[in-house]
């Protein structure tokens, strides 16, 4: 099935260490926008895959838009990732909270790997501060040098 109701991965996953990656490239993918346009024809795509009692259209757009006001947070690479993982694991409708849930752990591995970083700045930034504190002034070098 092709065209623009095809329910077909929209993402590419690439692995790759992402301690190979710069920081800046990871902070860029934390912080990328949310398309609400984009989560809510995702959402549209998904929802069609299950059964629906034929709600009126207001309803119908309320759902949708519940998915979008939940995701938007969120970059557009994990929401989409999250309704690619739900639509090949997973045998019912999803609700709002459940792709959160999968969007929130497509970002952990990189928010966890910045935490890390910054964890390692701090230890180096500290010790070095340690080992400021520990050098001797000009006047102390002068009177041990003279002893």
């Amino acid at each position: 099935m092709t065209g623009k109701n095809s329910i077909q991965p929209s993402t590419n996953l690439q692995p790759s260490s992402l301690r190979e990656r710069s920081h800046s490239i990871i902070q860029t993918a934390i912080h990328s926008p949310n398309d609400k346009g984009e989560t809510l024809k995702r959402a549209n795509q998904v929802l069609s895959l299950y059964f629906d009692p034929d709600p009126d259209p207001e309803t119908r757009a309320a759902v949708r838009q519940a998915f979008a006001d939940a995701l938007e947070a969120y970059p557009d690479w994990a929401v989409q990732r999250a309704f690619d993982q739900w639509v090949k694991t997973m045998t019912r409708k999803p609700s709002p909270g459940e792709i959160v849930i999968l969007a929130e752990r497509k970002t952990k591995p990189l928010t966890d790997e910045l935490a890390r970083r910054s964890k390692i700045d701090a230890e180096q930034r500290e010790a070095q501060e340690a080992r400021d504190r520990q050098r001797c002034s000009p006047q102390a070098t002068s009177r041990i040098l003279a002893k």
